[in-house]
């Protein structure tokens, strides 16, 4: 048995890659394979420190939270980490016999004394994320703390899994008696679900456009899909679309997905004059978010840095084009004047430039170029390894 230990809720929608993938995980696992989650809810109907039966696809698997959260998109002055973390010491929960599966080290810490095989995978650029200047995790104010846990971790695991071959590396030279240990694992996404519709793009828009009024069906769509957090840059997406839009008025800025610097985005994109051109739309059901991938003309995603951002290959599966810094995994899907442009030059005159080129040009970053990267990133080919690593420990 698998037992997965991370914060999340399995049931209700949330912005951020790493809870998709986890499902996606549960989802496409072999069928005798048994998989339980130990998370939270952000359901106060649901009890917390009792087992549930859920689904993921057609696979069955068990849940217990042992939190309630109320948002997950929004940080809180105590990170949700520790809460997490205290919440879990507290539940007494027995894990014994189970291959353990983390996708943050600091629940494994709870686990140090159990014996039995651990798993780690590393969703960020680490190196980024806790020593570069544009983090806004307590953790980059704590980097000394961090790796002192981290290293204490690490000698627990079976193995490590990062989304980024630069963390991987980094690790490789930082722990060299584990180097073994490490290995890259890019993102996934179900194909099943993301996918190109059938539907008319103009039909697809006007129902899109009943539950969002004030959204224009005839101009050229703008989309961007995450948490609205400091790594995303978010006043520099909304500079790039603000010089871009001088030149291209019949378009717009669709965002979608919540999070704390939202109102400092709205504010900002109301100095521009943009009140009626940006539209936020806070976090959506994923049903949702793929129609808007489907009717949108590009994403736009100008982060300072990412691992393997999930919505990329989401959006290049419904045949749509990105435009992205070139950070983290960018490079290795969004092909320059194929499926779309990851810039180097993170200056807005770069950036602007890009998406111009790509929306001005339809037919040279069409559907089907997307599509033809994306395909390579199925659960069943990425996951492969990592299931029958768990059968071996």
């Amino acid at each position: 048995m698998v037992s997965i230990v991370y914060p999340m809720d399995p049931v209700c929608p949330k912005a951020g890659g790493v809870q998709a993938n986890i499902l996606e995980f549960i989802k496409f696992s072999p069928p005798d394979l048994d998989i339980s989650l130990v998370g939270l809810t952000g359901d106060k109907g649901m009890p917390v420190k009792k087992w549930h039966r859920l689904k993921a696809g057609s696979k069955d698997f068990d849940f217990l939270p042992v939190m309630f959260e109320r948002d997950l998109d929004r940080r809180k002055l105590v990170p949700l980490s520790l809460r997490f973390v205290l919440s879990l010491a507290l539940s007494h929960i027995d894990l014994s016999g189970r291959v353990l599966f983390f996708h943050r080290f600091e629940p494994a810490l709870l686990f140090k004394r159990l014996k039995g095989p651990k798993i780690l995978m590393v969703h960020n650029d680490v190196e980024e994320q806790i020593l570069g200047k544009k983090s806004e995790v307590l953790w980059s104010r704590l980097s000394f703390f961090y790796f002192m846990l981290e290293k204490y971790v690490f000698g627990d695991m079976a193995h490590i899994y990062s989304v980024t071959e630069r963390t991987e590396r980094f690790y490789r030279a930082r722990y060299p008696a584990l180097a073994d240990r490490f290995s890259f694992l890019p993102t996934w996404v179900d194909h099943d679900r993301f996918t190109i519709s059938q539907e008319p793009r103009l039909s697809l828009r006007r129902r899109l456009c009943a539950r969002h009024e004030d959204i224009d069906p005839d101009k050229k769509w703008v989309l961007f899909a995450g948490r609205l957090q400091r790594q995303k840059a978010p006043l520099r997406l909304i500079d790039v679309f603000s010089q871009y839009h001088k030149k291209n008025t019949g378009s717009c800025l669709i965002i979608a997905g919540d999070g704390n610097v939202r109102l400092d985005m709205e504010r900002y994109a109301g100095s521009f004059g943009l009140t009626g051109s940006v539209f936020f739309l806070g976090t959506l059901a994923q049903e949702e978010l793929i129609d808007l991938y489907r009717a949108s003309d590009a994403l736009l995603l100008v982060s300072f840095f990412e691992g393997m951002p999930r919505c990329v290959l989401e959006a290049m599966d419904c045949g749509l084009p990105v435009v992205a810094t070139d950070v983290g995994e960018v490079g290795r899907v969004v092909k320059n004047g194929f499926s779309g442009e990851a810039v180097k030059d993170v200056s807005i005159e770069a950036l602007v430039s890009a998406l111009e080129k790509v929306l001005n040009d339809p037919q040279g970053y069409k559907k089907e170029n997307c599509i033809s990267i994306a395909r390579d990133y199925t659960p069943e080919r990425v996951l492969r390894p990592v299931y029958e690593l768990i059968r071996t420990l």
